[in-house]
């Protein structure tokens, strides 16, 4: 560098600006603290990048073993962060954080015609859940007027209806769906939760064979049984979506 000098044993006393990009050639990363527990940030053998409180790049040893030890790191073993605990003891423990992809508190209504309609939409990119991965959807349906023919919504899933129920009746529901990827990246099995406004409750499983290795379109719709039918979507959530290539 312009206007050099040497540090021995490597040590610049105070503080250090640089102005621009610094490139480490050790896997060892940066040391954070004056003294021990330490912070670190390194690239790991797994390989990964990992953050650490209280624990070596060996992400084994603990600076203070009468102290709890946390790490986060990201690897490509899952598509979210993950990490591991260490309690006093020493023991570990293996934990992976939930994401949210979609979440939407528009409340739409859907009347006046007797056409399937896309509410709601998420493409879900490819291998994005792997063999063991798992999603959660919630939504709510509000009646508004309904006649005898039934409306029915359906969930969807690369275009296929997984999910599909007919309301003939006005009650509000809540809807809660697990989608468990089932040790195969093509088979899937949906977990499906209802409460009524009437305090009906149920539940019920089904299974579905996409192809998760591409692209697929994760959609909620509805189709009115008349032009007069009226229902509102409350919003809809979708998360949880851990992606994982082993089991947890």
């Amino acid at each position: 560098m312009s206007n050099s000098y040497t540090a021995t044993p490597g040590i610049v006393a105070g503080a250090l600006t640089v102005n621009g990009p610094i490139t480490s050639l050790s896997d060892a990363g940066i040391t954070i603290g004056a003294g021990a527990p330490f912070v670190r940030l390194f690239k790991s053998t797994i390989p990964s990048l990992d953050l650490t409180w209280n624990l070596g790049t060996d992400r084994n040893t603990r600076d203070n073993a009468g102290q709890i030890a946390t790490e986060i790191l990201a690897d490509n073993s899952a598509n979210a962060l993950r990490g591991t605990q260490r309690n006093a003891a020493g023991t570990l423990l293996n934990f992976q954080f939930d994401q949210t992809i979609a979440q939407d508190g528009t409340p739409v209504t859907n009347t006046g015609n007797v056409t399937e309609n896309t509410i709601y939409s998420k493409l879900i990119p490819a291998n994005t859940l792997g063999p063991h991965g798992a999603l959660i959807i919630e939504f709510q349906f509000i009646g508004n007027v309904q006649g005898a023919t039934g409306t029915t919504w359906r969930l969807k899933l690369g275009g296929t209806t997984v999910i599909s129920e007919v309301r003939v009746a006005t009650v509000n529901s809540m809807w809660r769906v697990v989608v468990q990827q089932s040790n195969a990246t093509g088979a899937q099995r949906w977990n499906q939760n209802e409460i009524t406004s009437a305090s009906v409750a149920s539940a019920f499983t089904t299974t579905s064979a996409i192809d998760m290795t591409g692209d697929q379109t994760l959609a909620l719709t509805i189709q009115s049984g008349a032009t007069t039918d009226s229902w509102t979507v409350g919003g809809w959530k979708v998360h949880a979506v851990v992606g994982r290539a082993a089991a947890l």
